[in-house]
Protein backbone atom coordinates (compact mmCIF):
# COMPACT_ATOMS: atom_id res chain seq x y z
CA UNK A 1 0.00 0.00 0.00
CA UNK A 2 2.92 2.34 0.66
CA UNK A 3 4.64 1.76 -2.70
CA UNK A 4 1.00 2.78 -4.40
CA UNK A 5 0.95 5.66 -1.77
CA UNK A 6 3.98 6.70 -3.23
CA UNK A 7 3.15 6.28 -7.42
CA UNK A 8 6.02 3.15 -7.09
CA UNK A 9 3.36 0.50 -7.64
CA UNK A 10 0.31 0.68 -9.92
CA UNK A 11 -3.17 2.16 -8.21
CA UNK A 12 -5.02 -1.19 -9.87
CA UNK A 13 -2.50 -3.47 -7.47
CA UNK A 14 -4.77 -2.24 -4.72
CA UNK A 15 -7.58 -4.59 -5.54
CA UNK A 16 -5.85 -7.37 -4.88
CA UNK A 17 -4.89 -6.55 -1.58
CA UNK A 18 -7.07 -8.21 0.27
CA UNK A 19 -5.20 -11.62 -1.64
CA UNK A 20 -1.93 -10.35 -0.02
CA UNK A 21 -0.15 -11.59 3.45
CA UNK A 22 -2.26 -9.81 6.39
CA UNK A 23 -4.89 -8.70 3.63
CA UNK A 24 -8.08 -9.26 6.38
CA UNK A 25 -6.14 -7.30 9.13
CA UNK A 26 -7.89 -4.28 10.04
CA UNK A 27 -4.79 -2.14 10.06
CA UNK A 28 -4.39 -3.53 6.35
CA UNK A 29 -7.50 -2.67 5.42
CA UNK A 30 -7.77 0.91 6.71
CA UNK A 31 -4.84 1.94 5.33
CA UNK A 32 -6.49 0.56 1.80
CA UNK A 33 -9.19 3.38 2.21
CA UNK A 34 -6.41 5.53 2.98
CA UNK A 35 -4.73 5.12 0.02
CA UNK A 36 -7.92 4.60 -2.31
CA UNK A 37 -9.24 7.82 -0.71
CA UNK A 38 -6.78 9.72 -3.39
CA UNK A 39 -8.43 7.53 -6.40
CA UNK A 40 -10.94 8.32 -8.88
CA UNK A 41 -14.42 7.58 -7.56
CA UNK A 42 -15.21 5.10 -9.89
CA UNK A 43 -12.45 3.00 -9.58
CA UNK A 44 -12.15 3.43 -5.99
CA UNK A 45 -15.66 1.47 -5.75
CA UNK A 46 -14.57 -1.33 -8.29
CA UNK A 47 -11.61 -1.95 -6.39
CA UNK A 48 -13.40 -2.06 -3.22
CA UNK A 49 -15.93 -4.56 -4.77
CA UNK A 50 -12.77 -6.50 -6.08
CA UNK A 51 -11.53 -6.99 -3.08
CA UNK A 52 -14.42 -8.12 -1.24
CA UNK A 53 -14.60 -10.93 -3.89
CA UNK A 54 -11.16 -11.67 -3.79
CA UNK A 55 -11.44 -11.94 -0.07
CA UNK A 56 -13.45 -14.95 -0.35
CA UNK A 57 -10.67 -16.78 -1.35
CA UNK A 58 -8.74 -15.81 1.81
CA UNK A 59 -11.46 -16.25 4.65
CA UNK A 60 -11.41 -12.54 5.15
CA UNK A 61 -14.53 -11.71 2.88
CA UNK A 62 -16.63 -10.40 6.45
CA UNK A 63 -13.81 -7.97 7.43
CA UNK A 64 -13.82 -6.16 3.77
CA UNK A 65 -17.43 -6.48 3.06
CA UNK A 66 -18.12 -5.06 6.87
CA UNK A 67 -15.42 -1.89 6.18
CA UNK A 68 -16.98 -1.76 2.64
CA UNK A 69 -20.50 -1.23 3.51
CA UNK A 70 -19.64 1.10 6.62
CA UNK A 71 -17.72 3.98 4.33
CA UNK A 72 -19.55 5.59 1.36
CA UNK A 73 -17.54 4.73 -1.76
CA UNK A 74 -19.89 5.82 -3.81
CA UNK A 75 -21.83 4.07 -6.38
CA UNK A 76 -20.75 2.14 -9.55
CA UNK A 77 -22.47 2.21 -12.39
CA UNK A 78 -21.09 -0.59 -13.63
CA UNK A 79 -21.89 -2.83 -10.50
CA UNK A 80 -25.13 -1.26 -10.70
CA UNK A 81 -25.88 -2.84 -14.16
CA UNK A 82 -24.84 -6.14 -13.03
CA UNK A 83 -26.78 -5.97 -9.84
CA UNK A 84 -29.60 -5.29 -11.87
CA UNK A 85 -29.48 -7.62 -14.45
CA UNK A 86 -28.84 -10.17 -12.03
CA UNK A 87 -32.39 -9.15 -10.02
CA UNK A 88 -33.94 -9.37 -13.43
CA UNK A 89 -32.69 -13.12 -14.40
CA UNK A 90 -33.13 -14.08 -11.10
CA UNK A 91 -36.94 -12.50 -11.56
CA UNK A 92 -37.55 -14.10 -14.75
CA UNK A 93 -36.31 -17.52 -13.35
CA UNK A 94 -38.77 -17.49 -10.65
CA UNK A 95 -41.39 -16.60 -12.68
CA UNK A 96 -40.68 -19.86 -14.62
CA UNK A 97 -40.59 -22.03 -11.72
CA UNK A 98 -44.03 -20.83 -11.21
CA UNK A 99 -45.33 -21.09 -14.84
CA UNK A 100 -43.31 -24.68 -14.62
CA UNK A 101 -46.15 -25.89 -11.95
CA UNK A 102 -48.99 -24.91 -14.23
CA UNK A 103 -47.72 -27.42 -17.54
CA UNK A 104 -44.81 -26.89 -19.77
CA UNK A 105 -43.64 -23.69 -20.65
CA UNK A 106 -42.91 -22.90 -24.15
CA UNK A 107 -39.69 -22.16 -25.71
CA UNK A 108 -41.35 -19.07 -27.08
CA UNK A 109 -42.76 -17.68 -24.17
CA UNK A 110 -39.48 -18.61 -22.20
CA UNK A 111 -37.34 -16.37 -24.49
CA UNK A 112 -39.71 -13.63 -24.14
CA UNK A 113 -40.20 -13.88 -20.48
CA UNK A 114 -35.84 -14.25 -19.90
CA UNK A 115 -36.07 -11.35 -22.79
CA UNK A 116 -37.93 -8.97 -20.41
CA UNK A 117 -35.73 -6.25 -18.63
CA UNK A 118 -38.48 -4.29 -16.81
CA UNK A 119 -38.77 -5.40 -13.22
CA UNK A 120 -42.54 -3.71 -12.93
CA UNK A 121 -43.25 -5.99 -16.09
CA UNK A 122 -41.59 -9.18 -14.39
CA UNK A 123 -43.49 -8.29 -11.20
CA UNK A 124 -46.79 -8.03 -12.87
CA UNK A 125 -46.46 -11.00 -15.02
CA UNK A 126 -45.73 -13.15 -11.75
CA UNK A 127 -48.60 -11.62 -10.24
CA UNK A 128 -51.11 -12.77 -12.85
CA UNK A 129 -48.95 -16.78 -12.59
CA UNK A 130 -50.01 -16.60 -8.87
CA UNK A 131 -53.75 -16.82 -9.57
CA UNK A 132 -52.43 -20.51 -11.05
CA UNK A 133 -54.18 -20.01 -14.62
CA UNK A 134 -53.66 -22.14 -16.91
CA UNK A 135 -50.54 -21.61 -19.58
CA UNK A 136 -53.07 -20.26 -22.33
CA UNK A 137 -54.75 -17.68 -19.96
CA UNK A 138 -51.33 -16.78 -18.89
CA UNK A 139 -50.49 -15.68 -22.38
CA UNK A 140 -53.82 -13.88 -22.73
CA UNK A 141 -53.77 -12.20 -19.47
CA UNK A 142 -50.23 -10.78 -19.74
CA UNK A 143 -50.48 -10.66 -24.23
CA UNK A 144 -47.45 -12.91 -24.37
Amino acid sequence: MDGIARGEVVQAASAFVSLMQNGGELGTIERWFEVAAGCEPRQRVEWAAANVVFAELTACQSQWRRAVEERTVGESTYLNEIRTEGEMKGRASSLLKLLGRLGAVPADLEAAIRACKEQQKLDAWFDVALDRPSIEEFRQRTGL
